[in-house]
């Protein structure tokens, strides 16, 4: 039930996020990592959350977010996605 819940959380930050309500997006995004941190889905989001911050000139932001996948979710998929990302940061 409850990966049921994460992935439609990560649903509607992802409606959000292509209507550019970013702020909204990021709430959601935020909301799913806390409540369902046990979950795959907690590393997609946060992912999302490194993106928003890249995007929105946040640098800061976005590394910890992409840190935080690396750390939580080493197996995950996004995790190999963060290190890229981290490593785009690092060069810029």
């Amino acid at each position: 039930m409850a990966l049921e819940l994460a992935q439609h959380e990560l649903e509607i930050a992802g409606y959000y996020r292509s209507h550019d309500n970013l702020k909204a997006a990021e709430t959601r995004l935020l909301d799913l990592i806390n409540r369902f941190n046990d979950t795959d889905v907690a590393g997609t989001a946060l992912l999302q959350r490194g993106e928003i911050y890249r995007s929105t000139d946040q640098q800061e932001r976005a590394v910890l977010a992409f840190a935080s996948v690396a750390y939580h979710h080493p197996d995950h998929e996004a995790a190999r996605e963060a290190e890229q990302a981290l490593a785009e940061l690092a060069g810029d």
